[in-house]
């Protein structure tokens, strides 16, 4: 996630020492001029919870690790161009324990879409935030399905479209297709 001129990267998998789930963060410098990063460097404050395959968004001065394996909860931060608060609990979950799955802003309402559960979904969930950054319950958004259910896809918002890009079916396999909403 970049923010500002910086390049976050925030929990995931680990393959080597430590393996599996990671809580940590760590930021890169991006030079303004040349678009290299520098070195990495791990941050002191990491996620409450291990957690890989979630979503992230950042509203305002807010980062938020959204579900993940192994979670349905969502963690909030502050965070800036060179560091990030402590995690805390946000006080909201997700609808359903999803992971592999993508968020989308649009104004102050945070969307979550598709990913894994008991098998691939193709539901879309929604929350708005009030002026403090902090969520309300997410619900399922009634009458918005994906025509495929997919998940470890790709969201883009231009406007007030949602594009759902590629990713990976019930059986596995890679989809080249590109669905698109209007979000309201």
């Amino acid at each position: 996630m970049v923010v500002g001129s910086s390049l976050y990267v925030i929990g995931g998998y680990g393959f080597g020492t430590p393996a599996g789930p990671l809580q940590s963060v760590e930021r890169a410098a991006i030079d303004d001029s040349t678009g290299s990063l520098g070195t990495f460097a791990t941050l002191t404050n990491t996620t409450m919870f291990a957690r890989y395959q979630f979503a992230s968004a950042v509203l305002g001065s807010n980062l938020y690790a959204i579900s993940g394996s192994n979670q349905m909860d969502v963690e909030r931060t502050t965070i800036d161009a060179t560091d990030v608060g402590p995690f805390t609990r946000s006080g909201f979950i997700a609808a359903s324990q999803r992971h592999g799955h993508t968020s989308a802003l649009l104004g102050s309402s945070i969307y979550i879409i598709a990913g894994t559960e008991a098998s691939v979904l193709g539901t879309v969930e929604s929350a708005t935030a009030s002026p403090d950054g902090l969520f309300g319950s997410f619900t399922v958004v009634p009458g918005v399905t994906l025509a495929t259910p997919r998940t470890q896809h790709t969201t883009v918002v231009l406007g007030n479209f949602l594009y759902v890009i590629g990713g990976q079916n019930e059986t596995g396999s890679t989809l080249g297709s590109v669905e698109a909403a209007t979000l309201q």
